[in-house]
């Protein structure tokens, strides 16, 4: 048995002790049905060259393309085709290579038009 100084030290040290396990069980835990977050969406690489291209800034998307260098990717090829057969003077022999490697790489690609299939 506890004396009667002993008994205060005693009921604070389990006070701390449960206000502690009750501030990090929160942290922890999970009721079943609670859904883990979702990830955040992965930044668009191809977001620089799509803001180029819509601004009609030829070279400057095409710089950004070659910086991103995703040569083994449809939407990349797509929009350097794209990009460099908008540019001034358009490179037509170099659109279509990156429309058909567009397209081997995802035969059914919306974006590569049906002028060079």
């Amino acid at each position: 048995m506890l004396s009667s100084t002993a008994r205060p030290a005693a009921r604070l040290a389990l006070a701390a002790l449960a206000l502690g396990l009750a501030a990090w069980m929160p942290l922890t835990s999970f009721a079943a049905d609670t859904p883990e977050p979702a990830p955040a969406p992965a930044a668009d690489p191809l977001a620089d060259a799509r803001a180029q291209i819509q601004a009609g800034r030829w070279p400057a998307a095409i710089d950004a393309l070659k910086r991103v260098n995703a040569t083994g990717n449809a939407d990349w090829n797509n929009l350097m085709g794209y990009a460099l057969r908008k540019n001034s003077p358009p490179d037509l022999d170099g659109a279509q290579r990156h429309y058909d490697a567009a397209l081997r790489i995802d035969p059914r690609h919306q974006g590569a038009p049906g002028i060079f299939r």
